[in-house]
């Protein structure tokens, strides 16, 4: 849920914090110009972590990352509107109006989707294991969705850095047994592997379900 909020507030926020950036800085380009040299840092940042599969331990930080480019996309267009240029301006509100209206509807008549869209990588179960491995399993489908599983990450984090984690291994499956229990976990540390088991009951019949993630480092 907390992250279905963040993506709203985003959405609905970030053209007006542009606006206002514009607005009441007009005085103080230096404090103008540090907040946006700011954001502009954070969502290189936050590209390049999501690029090379690198980010926080912290799942709602990593999703607050992840709308800032947005925000810098907004700055970036009233930036352009206050150009004196009337060439410019014209093209500013024509972005404003596409990708601003596009936000807008999506989070007024599309909010459905975007929770829809989140629900695949919300993270159901994250467990810590030795030697900084983390495991975490996310449901994938829904009820009105022609496929139903899971996504399995294990990621790798450092003792003296627990704040920063990077993928080591991902691997989706589907099928009934998988989708509807939480998968049994247990972690063999010397050979790196992590063993992965379910039962599922069904009517008269059972399905015992297993496989087994190397990690390779």
């Amino acid at each position: 849920m907390s992250e279905f909020i963040i993506i709203l507030v985003a959405i609905w926020t970030y053209p007006i914090l542009g606006f206002l950036l514009f607005r009441f800085t007009k005085p103080n380009e230096v404090i103008r110009n540090r907040i946006i040299g700011t954001v502009t840092g954070i969502s290189i940042t936050a590209v390049i972590g999501y690029l090379v599969n690198v980010s926080t331990t912290s799942t709602e930080l990593d999703w607050l990352f992840f709308t800032i480019p947005y925000l810098l996309i907004s700055i970036f267009l009233w930036w352009v509107f206050y150009n004196n240029t009337k060439a410019f301006k014209s093209l500013a509100v024509f972005g404003m109006v596409l990708i601003f209206g596009l936000g807008y509807l999506l989070g007024t008549v599309g909010i459905l989707g975007i929770g829809l869209t989140i629900g695949e990588y919300q993270t159901d179960t994250e467990t810590w294991f030795d030697n900084g491995f983390i495991y975490k399993e996310t449901s994938l489908g829904n009820a009105i969705a022609d496929y139903r599983g899971k996504r399995v990450e294990i990621s790798k984090t450092l003792p003296w850095l627990p704040i920063l984690e990077w993928e080591v291994e991902t691997k989706e499956y589907f099928g009934r047994a998988v989708y509807k229990n939480r998968l049994d976990v247990e972690f063999n540390s010397d050979k790196k592997e992590f063993y992965l088991s379910t039962i599922d009951q069904f009517k008269d019949s059972t399905e015992f379900w297993t496989d087994t993630l190397k990690i390779e480092q």
